[in-house]
């Protein structure tokens, strides 16, 4: 049977609800997930043996960019290697507010991407803004970019 249901429901244990209800037990012998929100179905999906087959420019051609996904967030974008140096070490940054691209929520999001010149996704965090006009981004997740020379 198929199932729409928002995050943080438990297939297999509505599987084993449905099942008690009826006066038996059940329980789930596969499950394959076909949608996920509003971006992502089989049909644009690639699984890990495609990864794995794709060349570099391909890949990249494949993958979302975060800031399409999380429209809501703020985006910094950076060519300073020294605040690359300081994100890479997961030190917060300080940045002034012209320098950031607010999301429609302003001020009420406290959650931002960090994107290099190359518009490569450095570090994602929360942003806090201060009364002087700037803002301290404390990255909780930092991505290393292999590939950046």
């Amino acid at each position: 049977f198929d199932v729409h249901c928002s995050k943080g429901t438990y297939v297999r244990t509505l599987v084993a609800d449905v099942a008690e209800s009826l006066g038996t037990a059940g329980y789930v012998k596969e499950l394959t997930r076909t949608t996920f929100g509003r971006y992502f179905t089989l049909e644009n999906s690639i699984n890990l043996d495609q990864i794995k087959n794709l060349n570099k420019s391909d890949l990249q051609k494949k993958l979302i960019d975060p800031q399409y996904l999380l429209p809501e967030w703020h985006l910094i974008r950076t060519d300073s290697p020294e605040i690359e140096q300081h994100l890479s070490h997961g030190r917060p940054i300080q940045i002034p507010l012209d320098q950031i691209k607010l999301s429609e929520k302003g001020m009420d999001c406290k959650m931002a991407m960090v994107k290099d010149h190359r518009h490569q996704l450095l570090a994602i965090g929360d942003l806090e803004f201060s009364q002087d006009s700037g803002c301290n981004f404390q990255p909780s997740r930092v991505f290393i970019n292999f590939s950046a020379g």
